[in-house]
């Protein structure tokens, strides 16, 4: 039932972000607390993680100058971090800054070291249009690296320039951070 519940919020939230106008774009990523579920349990916050991207000129070379998460210029994508709690969920979309037409599709998240905070080894997008990634904070699972306080992840996500599928598949590698 909670499983479901949360779920049906994620749900909800997808439908809200799928129906903004994509002009309205803020590189400010929101968190919105959910209230407590039927039985009492704090089930945490929903963490909107934005992907800008120029769908013009990004190729396999430059992905670290034509996309980021909003965040200031000294921090790089690949220290971009995100800090959680369980019960947290994550929706990582992704937004053309170029062209309203255009299209970044989040096609998956795979864990690559560290603390396995969001239970699988791959997250898989939701086929939608565009595609989004949702994930939720579980309990800590050991990953391949211990040592490491928090979940380092590579980001995969395809962009259509003008309808047209532009430059393969690109990656980011960002990182999520336990705030318990």
């Amino acid at each position: 039932m909670k499983r479901a519940l949360i779920y049906s919020i994620s749900a909800l939230f997808i439908f809200f972000l799928s129906c903004n106008e994509k002009s309205k774009i803020s590189p400010k990523v929101e968190e919105l607390i959910i209230s407590e579920l039927p039985d009492s349990r704090f089930s945490g916050k929903i963490h909107e993680i934005v992907l800008y991207v120029n769908t013009s000129e990004i190729t396999q070379t430059n992905i670290e100058e034509k996309a980021n998460f909003g965040q200031p210029y000294y921090i790089t994508n690949e220290d971009y971090t995100t800090e959680v709690s369980k019960g947290d969920i994550i929706i990582w979309r992704g937004v053309s800054v170029t062209d309203t037409l255009d299209v970044v599709n989040i096609i998956r998240i795979r864990h690559e070291k560290g603390k396995k905070l969001l239970g699988k080894n791959v997250l898989q997008g939701n086929d939608g249009d565009p595609e989004m990634v949702v994930g939720m904070i579980g309990n800590d699972q050991a990953g391949d690296d211990n040592e490491l306080e928090y979940e380092k992840y590579t980001l995969h996500f395809t962009v259509y320039n003008n309808g047209t599928k532009r430059n393969g598949d690109f990656k980011i590698d960002p990182k999520i951070l336990p705030n318990y």
